[in-house]
């Protein structure tokens, strides 16, 4: 099972549900599950991610921020999930943010590539998802 988890760092709730790279993603690769959530998502939703990630037998986890700073809130338990489990797996980061530079490229185990935009990351986002198809 591929998964592909779209997560919208903002420091406000986010009512945008069709961000155009989730439907990308179903364009390129349809088998995979898509999810997608801002750091305001309920926490039923954050443990759905988190159980998905858990099961995956590969995953994608495209962060997307506008500030350096951007605070994780409800994100927190996804990028836990990311750092202590030793999964193998692909984070994305479209933007800039400080914290996710310094933790995620230090992870053996994931592949992290950052970009100022989603077309800039698509060819890792690609890569990604034909790996395992």
């Amino acid at each position: 099972m591929q998964v592909f988890l779209f997560v919208n760092l903002t420091d406000a709730p986010s009512f945008s549900y069709q961000q155009p790279i989730l439907q990308w993603v179903k364009e390129i690769a349809p088998a995979t599950i898509t999810l997608d959530m801002d750091t305001f998502s309920e926490e039923l939703l954050v443990s759905q991610a988190c159980r998905l990630l858990q099961e995956a037998t590969s995953f994608i986890v495209y962060f997307k921020t506008e500030a350096k700073e951007a605070p994780f809130r409800a994100a927190q338990k996804v990028v836990e999930e990311l750092i202590w489990k030793d999964k193998p797996g692909t984070v994305l980061l479209e933007g800039q943010h400080r914290r996710l530079q310094l933790m995620l490229p230090a992870r053996s185990h994931i592949s992290f590539q950052a970009g100022e935009s989603a077309e800039a990351l698509k060819p890792f986002l690609r890569a990604a998802l034909t790996a395992t198809t």
